[in-house]
């Protein structure tokens, strides 16, 4: 007998990914794709400083993803600086867990992290720069 709330086969689960604007973010468009498909897009700037996508799936044990677009940053002289958004990873247990998009290394590393409140982090891989070059979001 399964328990109350177990996940089938096939059975279709939901997740959400969210992206906060930076202070030295100026503008941020990324797109977020789960499996090769294409399930949202963050546009962040001065009037929209958060963004949140729930994304669903049929039930599996691992989800690819990739994050690619473009975030446009201001240096601390003044000049502006645009960057390629371009990770992915591997996700598991995704069923309502919460995912932060994080830039890292001056904004040349983008990767989820998982968030979820009350429950230990979920397995993720990463690989940076790799998210956004044919093919690679849908292996």
């Amino acid at each position: 007998m399964l328990a109350w709330g177990a996940v089938w086969a096939g059975e279709p689960v939901s997740f959400r990914i969210h992206d906060h604007r930076d202070p030295v973010e100026v503008d941020e468009v990324t797109q977020v794709y789960i499996d090769g498909k294409h399930v949202g897009t963050f546009r962040l700037g001065p009037e929209r400083e958060d963004a949140s996508i729930t994304v669903t799936v049929p039930a599996a044990d691992t989800y690819r993803y990739a994050l690619c677009g473009r975030v446009t940053i201001r240096r601390e002289d003044g000049s502006v600086i645009t960057r390629e958004v371009n990770g992915a990873g591997v996700l598991s247990d995704v069923s309502e867990r919460d995912y932060d998009a994080v830039a890292a290394g001056d904004f040349t590393i983008f990767y989820l992290r998982d968030i979820t409140v009350g429950r230990p982090p979920a397995p993720i891989s990463s690989e940076p720069r790799r998210g956004c070059q044919p093919n690679v979001a849908s292996r």
